[in-house]
């Protein structure tokens, strides 16, 4: 089972819909989210704050201006 990384931040709408998308897509794919709030770490903070939500599987970094099913879909599909 792999990890998929998603950064988040308190009170983001877009976070929410990410992670339900994530949760949609388990059922078909074997994978586990690790939420990671930006707000708690200096370096995601600071890497991400702009364009939270983020998606991570494996090396692709997907953005607030990237995410939605088919994306998150084929990243997982060629991770």
């Amino acid at each position: 089972m792999s990890t998929v990384y998603l950064y988040t931040k308190n009170n983001c709408k877009l976070c929410e819909e990410a992670e339900l998308l994530l949760e949609l897509l388990q059922n078909s794919y074997d994978f586990q989210i690790e939420k990671r709030d930006i707000e708690t770490n200096g370096t995601w903070f600071e890497k991400y704050h702009i364009i939270v939500p983020v998606i991570k599987v494996k090396d692709q970094i997907l953005n607030c201006n990237m995410i939605d099913l088919e994306q998150i879909e084929n990243a997982l599909k060629n991770a």
